[in-house]
């Protein structure tokens, strides 16, 4: 939330041909805003691709469509959104219960072999 914050005034307002960093060198313009909202900037700490890994992340599971995020994020193939929608533990573990609710249905008493996917509650 604070880096957020922190990138806003570099969005804000912001024509779609603008430069998102108003500066000659993105490595120091990182540098600060990674200091400004108390991260350790580069390869030892938080990169820019970072940000836009849990930007992908975080539209994926807040279910905003594919082509949208594409969009939003510059995106031209399916094959780059594969690549940075990284999938967390949290993830794969919500996906494998569901998976297994729904072969507990199927196996049931009476179910039909095409028995609908029960909803997951946690």
């Amino acid at each position: 939330m604070i880096f957020a914050y922190c990138c806003s005034r570099f969005i804000i307002g912001k024509k779609p041909d603008d430069c998102l960093f108003p500066v000659k060198d993105v490595r120091y313009a990182w540098g600060r805003i990674c200091k400004a909202a108390g991260v350790v900037p580069g390869r030892k700490g938080f990169i820019i691709h970072d940000a836009r890994r849990t930007s992908a992340r975080a539209k994926r599971a807040a279910g905003i469509d594919t082509s949208i995020t594409m969009a939003v994020m510059g995106w031209k193939s399916e094959a780059m959104f594969r690549r940075y929608g990284i999938v967390d533990v949290a993830d794969t573990r919500a996906a494998l219960e569901r998976q297994s609710k729904w072969e507990k249905a199927l196996s049931a008493p009476g179910q039909l072999q095409s028995a609908p996917l029960p909803a997951v509650t946690d």
